[in-house]
């Protein structure tokens, strides 16, 4: 694995590649992230295997707590992660966390805070990056409510008749719950 930190030579290359992600959101197109560039100091990482083919972005910025150099799996964004396609795998992923972490010692880096990319958001479940987290002994340090309004569907069309039937099979049926207080 080879982690590269993002240049802005690297936009086509990054916005590309976020576009056909599994967990794509338009907070990682370069257009949006770099919005923040003058509040946050970019360290966003780039990881390509060993056929030097692009399998990873993580949006990122360094954050100093004292003298501390810490990775944020990016501060201006409301969440981030790995960014990977579909053809990801555990074993994959868990090299990646290896090279990452390996990556930030040779940098200086004490740790690195990462804010998962909640599920809704994914083209494909899956979390991998959650279970290299497990894997790693990473420590929960903060939990966020994540919460998606959907809007209603299109209205339905039925056949004439059936709001007479579903009226009809409501006054025949009756329930009822009782919740011990």
């Amino acid at each position: 694995m080879d982690v590269k930190i993002y240049e802005q030579a690297d936009i086509d290359v990054w916005n590309n590649f976020v576009i056909g992600t599994k967990n794509f959101h338009f907070f990682f197109q370069r257009g949006y992230m770099d919005y923040h560039k003058d509040r946050f100091q970019d360290f966003s990482l780039m990881i390509y295997n060993d056929k030097g083919q692009l399998i990873s972005v993580l949006p990122a910025n360094i954050f100093y707590d004292g003298d501390k150099k810490i990775l944020v799996s990016h501060g201006g964004l409301t969440f981030g992660g790995f960014l990977t396609n579909e053809k990801m795998k555990v074993e994959t992923m868990l090299d990646i966390f290896d090279a990452v972490k390996q990556f930030l010692r040779e940098n200086n880096f004490s740790s690195l805070i990462y804010k998962c990319i909640p599920y809704i958001y994914w083209k494909y479940p899956s979390e991998e990056d959650k279970y290299a987290l497990f894997i790693n002994d990473a420590k929960l340090i903060r939990r966020d409510v994540s919460s998606t309004v959907i809007p209603p569907p299109s209205r339905v069309f039925m056949r004439h008749g059936v709001f007479d039937s579903l009226r009809k099979a409501k006054k025949k049926c009756t329930s009822s719950s009782e919740l011990q207080v």
